[in-house]
């Protein structure tokens, strides 16, 4: 199967007849079958109807994109291998889902895997410096953004904080004048009150002063007059 050549061109030739018309021609499901294989590195029952269904269908929607990227990626893994990316890691690697990318990020961590490879460029050691250089770069970019990041929401809380503490102050001194005021007004109340009642006071004294006055010029009459009488009499 090595010497092969494998195309999308050729693949979406073989797709575009259907699952139905494949089945029915033994060349082009012998076809499928290797695209299959190369692509997604087994195929299931070769005889089993449903298997052959679903392996169209999995070409029809991830092989394409898969495909291609075997195609133009540099690296190749040795046919059967499978590997995590590195102790412990959920990430697995195998011709079914390498990339360059993977291959130079699973090449960085440990050189001696390049045995794992079937096929790779000539100047892969210089790749795999420049992605640890550019790795290192992206993380140191992401660093400063993510303290700048920081920073700015740090801001932007001091701000919310000072802006509350100042709707706090302008909340207490406007009920302090409030206060303030309504405790004036309250005393200027009092004062006219009492300044009436004084008033009203004054006045009741002046018009008592005044009655006991015509009183007791009426008795000083009164008094005069009997005298007057007493004196005519003798």
């Amino acid at each position: 199967m090595g010497g092969l050549k494998y195309t999308v061109s050729e693949l979406e030739q073989i797709l575009s007849v259907g699952v139905d018309g494949i089945k029915n021609d033994r060349q082009l499901k012998g076809r499928m079958l290797q695209y299959g294989m190369y692509i997604f590195g087994q195929v299931g029952c070769t005889t089993c109807n449903e298997d052959i269904a679903q392996l169209y269908n999995n070409l029809k929607n991830n092989g394409m994109s898969t495909l291609k990227n075997k195609i133009e990626r540099n690296f190749e893994l040795k046919n059967g291998f499978v590997g995590q990316m590195s102790f412990g890691s959920q990430q697995h690697l195998s011709n079914a889902n390498l990339t360059d990318e993977l291959a130079l990020e699973f090449l960085s961590i440990n050189p001696e895997r390049i045995k794992c490879f079937e096929t790779f460029p000539k100047n892969w050691q210089k790749l795999v410096t420049d992605f640890v250089a550019s790795l290192a770069e992206k993380k140191a970019q992401e660093a400063k953004q993510a303290k700048e990041a920081k920073e700015k929401a740090e801001i932007e809380k001091n701000a919310q904080q000072k802006a509350q503490i100042e709707k706090i102050v302008d909340d207490k001194l406007a009920k302090t004048a409030t206060d303030t005021k309504q405790a004036e007004e309250a005393t200027n109340e009092t004062i006219e009150t009492t300044e009436t009642t004084e008033t009203t006071e004054t006045t009741e004294t002046t018009e008592t002063t005044e009655t006991t006055e015509e009183v007791a010029v009426n008795d000083s009459e009164a008094t005069t007059t009997t005298s007057t009488k007493k004196s005519t009499k003798k």
